[in-house]
């Protein structure tokens, strides 16, 4: 019995570390159209755009599935006779900078894993200004980041979360 229990405390162990550490992935890539959202290898879910239409691609534990959105069928509307409203108190909230400060802790929790952009302006004189500043910050940002004079635009993108590390720094900040 004791042994049952302990085999169990210690599969919901694993279990936990395993989602507080397995990586979160978000997949940008122009050139190929594919937009992708990750969670290690459990589950994924890619967002392929067409010319007409959009679709959602789900994957959990090796089961798919294919969702093509389009406009939802207009529902008709029935007027309700509105109830006896009590009496609204006044929702509390944090202060806007509480909130804030919070939200960008967790956005510093990102990992850059990959960044290529390489983007042209379409203006021969725009893209010859931007090309010293853009040269500059990508010698600075280590990431390759690019002013084209061809008419091309590219970005590939690749970020990385913890569920860990983001709530490490929404409780301690």
């Amino acid at each position: 019995m004791v042994v049952g229990i302990l085999v169990l405390v210690g599969l919901i162990a694993v279990l936990l570390c395993y989602i507080l550490l397995a990586p979160i992935t978000f997949y940008l890539n122009s050139t190929t159209g594919i937009c992708l959202l990750r969670f290690h290898r459990l589950a994924q879910a890619s967002l392929h755009l067409d010319s007409s239409t959009v679709r959602v691609q789900l994957q959990i534990l090796g089961f798919r599935k294919q969702v093509e959105m389009g406009k939802p069928p207009a529902k008709e509307v029935t007027k309700r006779e509105p109830k006896h409203a009590a009496k609204k108190r006044k929702p509390t909230t944090r202060p806007f900078h509480f909130v804030l400060r919070k939200l960008l802790a967790a956005i510093r929790t990102t990992r850059v894993k990959r960044c290529l952009v390489a983007w042209d302006t379409g203006d021969m004189a725009t893209n010859g200004i931007l090309y010293p500043w853009v040269a500059a910050a990508s010698h600075r940002w280590g990431h390759p980041l690019y002013i084209n004079f061809w008419g091309e635009q590219t970005l590939i993108l690749k970020l990385e979360w913890r569920i860990a590390r983001v709530l490490w720094a929404v409780i301690s900040n």
